[in-house]
């Protein structure tokens, strides 16, 4: 048996058939509308790829201009895509994506700001964010409906309150109850019980302090 040669091996290899060229993949959409709708409709991971190419940096630049957020800058922008994922059915076609994805942004930026200032952050600007780092998005009206894992949340969180509340005594929770969850006044909530105004605030801080302990015996945190 002769080995075959060089002349021969590559005159082999050029007898083997040609596979066909890779097909040419479809380019995305310009537009961020079309690009995510395309994501959601396809669950194409090129598209969802290339949102997180667009948005990543200006995301990531609101929480590093912010002292409150700075250190926890890249961990809030990831969570900022889990919650634009996780609530994709929601997006509404007509509405700029821009609008939509600065809403979770700054929702996720407010709560992490009053998580480390305890403070009554209520706008992006009140946070010492400079608008003229993304002038568009800036101009952009903020929608404060809440979005549908968060309806879920309050849901969730509203059913364990009401739980809870069932445990504290009767009399503490009366006025807590009427202040709280019907809006009463402590004025109209002792009318109502026919109590004494200071007693009915009374009562309800206790009612507070009870229903904090509570939750922290849940391991839920109370503010």
């Amino acid at each position: 048996m002769t080995d075959a040669g060089p002349a021969t091996a590559v005159q082999s290899a050029s007898h083997r058939p040609k596979l066909p060229p890779p097909p040419k993949l479809a380019p995305l959409p310009e537009s961020d509308e079309e690009l995510f709708t395309l994501y959601v409709e396809t669950d194409s991971d090129r598209a969802l790829r290339e949102i997180v190419n667009r948005y990543q940096p200006k995301i990531l630049r609101y929480f590093l201009r912010n002292p409150a957020t700075r250190s926890r800058a890249e961990d809030l922008t990831q969570e900022v895509f889990i919650r634009i994922i996780r609530n994709r059915a929601s997006y509404d076609r007509q509405q700029k994506f821009s609008t939509w994805s600065k809403t979770i942004t700054e929702r996720i930026a407010i709560n992490a700001a009053r998580g480390v200032q305890r403070s009554r952050v209520t706008t992006f600007s009140d946070m010492a964010v400079d608008p003229e780092i993304e002038p568009g998005w800036m101009m952009d009206p903020v929608d404060g409906d809440p979005l549908p894992d968060e309806l879920a949340e309050q849901r969730e969180t509203r059913a364990i309150i009401d739980e809870v509340l069932l445990q504290v005594e009767e009399r503490y929770r009366e006025p807590a109850k009427l202040h709280f969850l019907e809006g009463l006044t402590h004025t109209e909530a002792a009318r109502r019980l026919g109590i004494p105004v200071g007693t009915a605030k009374s009562r309800t801080h206790h009612a507070v302090e009870d229903l904090r302990l509570l939750l922290r015996e849940r391991g839920l945190a109370a503010a």
